[in-house]
């Protein structure tokens, strides 16, 4: 049996979200057990990829303040934020190897 991931899955974990939709179309939220040192660390690896993710947005927020969402300082900016967002999703994924889909809090 094979797992799919909506490809924005990640984004609803960040959220406090999680599912994973299996080749049958059956929708899970299970994840492998984790001892409580496992399970410690998986939340706060998490927590500091929401943070990191929080952050990214209010710079790029402040910058759209000062400089308009149509400048070129507002493309460059986005394209700083998809980079980020892109290694956020790898350290994501990464996390997810290691410890499983990740349940809601």
């Amino acid at each position: 049996m094979t797992t799919r991931y909506h490809p924005f899955s990640w984004l609803l974990v960040l959220v406090g979200i999680s599912c994973a939709q299996h080749e049958n179309g059956h929708v899970t939220t299970e994840a492998p057990p984790l001892n409580s040192a496992d399970a410690l660390e998986y939340r706060y690896q998490l927590q500091a990829l929401v943070n990191a993710n929080q952050q990214d947005r209010q710079r790029i927020m402040q910058l759209f303040r000062e400089y308009g969402f149509r400048s070129a300082q507002a493309d460059t900016a986005n394209s700083w934020l998809m980079h980020h967002d892109s290694l956020h999703l790898h350290q994501f994924r990464e996390l997810e190897r290691r410890y499983g889909w990740p349940l809601a809090a």
